[in-house]
């Protein structure tokens, strides 16, 4: 089974990145009032560097950590490449 896509009727990659883009800001939003709110001063973040040799590329990371209710949580804070 092979679908018939006309090139029109795909985003391009301009509106995929800014669709992606906006939606991380607004989980970065939800998920800052939602620290404030529950856990003040509880709330543990990690750092991580990361280099490809074949690409010279480079890519640090940004995650916090905290515990609710004896659950652990985590989330991406950040992804700089």
């Amino acid at each position: 089974m092979c679908l018939s896509i006309v090139a029109a009727e795909l985003p391009s990659t301009h509106d995929v990145s800014n669709f992606i883009h906006n939606l991380f800001v607004e989980f970065l939003q939800e998920l800052r009032a939602r620290i404030q709110s529950e856990h003040s001063g509880r709330v543990s973040t990690t750092t991580d560097l990361l280099s490809v040799n074949q690409t010279k590329a480079s890519f640090m990371g940004i995650t916090a950590h905290w515990i609710s209710q004896w659950c652990q949580f985590g989330a991406v804070l950040c992804w700089v490449v």
